[in-house]
């Protein structure tokens, strides 16, 4: 069983009738790993800053924006069912997502 499985098996699965108790449980879920801010979209991937170089110097910041944007996409698409995740097939990040 991978992190994503155990970290969401206590959700119910969102099945297009469910909204407020699959919500109710998922966005617990989202403060418990400090991603709520990436799916509301309050956190938005940090636009690259470059030295006079022209050397980016704010990497580890967009790398880790990246890190929990796929966490949060991976916790989404694990608490729904098949038929919902077929709407998300075109989404880039979590809060398009969302």
């Amino acid at each position: 069983m991978n992190n994503t499985t155990r970290d969401v098996g206590h959700i119910v699965k969102f099945n297009g009738q469910n909204f407020p108790l699959w919500k109710f449980g998922f966005w617990i879920l989202l403060e418990q790993h400090d991603l709520f801010k990436i799916v509301n979209g309050e956190q938005a991937l940090p636009a690259e800053a470059l030295n006079a170089e022209g050397v980016v110097t704010n990497r580890a910041a967009i790398t880790a924006w990246h890190v929990k944007d796929v966490l949060a996409r991976g916790y989404l698409i694990a608490t729904i069912e098949s038929q919902q995740q077929r709407s998300l097939i075109n989404c880039t990040t979590a809060n398009q997502m969302w």
